[in-house]
């Protein structure tokens, strides 16, 4: 394992530190509305609102730029808010 990298003070990191290992942290989804799998594409803490609010009926948070993790849903939960206006 590559020496812990820091910035400013304090101590540990932040997840954003060069290394691989610090860089990609898992995200675990679980229930009814996810499709069981292993998906190895890009995500961001933004995509978090817009697929919860996907499954939960209602629009994105207005200034959302996130988009829905459509791949972890399963098939009845895909696109649930596809072409509703706010």
């Amino acid at each position: 394992v590559p020496e812990i990298y820091t910035v400013g003070p304090g101590g540990g990191t932040d997840h954003t530190s060069p290394y691989n290992y610090d860089t990609h942290v898992p995200l675990a989804l679980y229930g009814l509305p996810f499709q069981a799998g292993i998906y190895r594409t890009n995500v961001e803490t933004i995509d978090l609102a817009p697929t919860l609010a996907s499954l939960l009926g209602i629009n994105a948070p207005t200034h959302s730029v996130g988009r829905v993790l459509t791949e972890a849903l399963a098939p009845p939960h895909r696109g649930a808010t596809e072409g509703k206006q706010p």
